[in-house]
């Protein structure tokens, strides 16, 4: 398929037709064009990802529309793109980061998250992942962790 928005819509029509009722998944499907800068994602359920922007020291949101995959065969899903510059950082994760909780009951939240972003940008890729995990880990010291934690970090060198 030539964008996320069409791989989105046949994964859904394969669920919808070839799994049991009541499973669903939530995805974010990004494409990057090296040669015009630029990332064009869809999403179906998603939270929404981060793009870290290295000449404003912050982050974009990167949101379209969908539900999760599997749920309804009237599922449409929004595609969007980006440009993107050398420099920027492309942070993609599960809920389980930003939901994780501490012993107070708190959630790490979106705002440490950005924090971590910006402050390890200038770091490798891996590095980044280490700063967010560490991060998440000191955070919610002596509690189970419930959710998945999965991370993705993409650095545009050019």
């Amino acid at each position: 398929h030539s964008s996320p928005l069409d791989v989105l819509t046949s994964a859904n029509e394969f669920l919808v037709r070839d799994s049991e009722a009541g499973y669903f998944v939530t995805v974010f499907y990004v494409l990057c064009d090296m040669e015009t800068r630029e990332i064009r994602f869809a999403c179906a359920g998603h939270n929404a990802q981060v793009l870290y922007r290295k000449s404003v020291n912050d982050v974009v949101l990167l949101k379209s529309t969908g539900m999760p995959l599997g749920v309804s065969d009237y599922a449409r899903f929004g595609e969007a793109k980006r440009s993107y510059e050398p420099g920027d950082t492309l942070v993609m994760f599960t809920d389980g980061v930003t939901e994780a909780i501490n012993d107070l009951n708190e959630e790490f939240g979106e705002d440490r998250f950005f924090e971590i972003i910006r402050k390890s940008a200038d770091l490798p890729a891996a590095d980044i992942v280490r700063a967010i995990e560490d991060a998440v880990s000191a955070f919610t010291v002596g509690v189970e962790q419930f959710d998945d934690i999965t991370l993705l970090v993409v650095k545009f060198t050019e």
